[in-house]
């Protein structure tokens, strides 16, 4: 859970921060629950659980919508590259248009 995995957060998560170290936004939220529990009394406990949860829920929410947007920029790609071979088609269509046009006139 949170509380195991923040009882070791703390100097050593600021030293690799310190180091060039990034800290993902779980670990982030593990350290500001142990620093937050550490400071609490009495009922302020179940509301540091509560923010916890709810921010866990934010976090997963946002890596679920990011990971939709990712899905969803690669089918604008896919749609794009589709739309400019269907202009090239458009085009060499209308280059060969022309010359039926020219060789019918030149016929006629």
């Amino acid at each position: 859970g949170v509380v195991g995995r923040a009882e070791g957060a703390g100097l050593l998560d600021v030293a690799a921060l310190e180091a060039g170290g990034v800290m993902e936004p779980k670990d982030a939220l593990t350290i500001l629950t142990q620093a937050a529990l550490e400071g609490a009394a009495g009922g302020e406990i179940l509301r540091v659980y509560q923010a916890q949860e709810t921010l866990a829920e934010a976090l997963r929410l946002l890596e679920e919508r990011g990971r939709a947007l990712e899905a969803l920029e690669a089918r604008h790609r896919a749609l794009e590259a589709r739309f400019r071979q269907l202009d090239e088609a458009r085009g060499r269509a209308l280059l060969l248009l022309l010359e039926a046009h020219s060789l019918l006139r030149r016929q006629a």
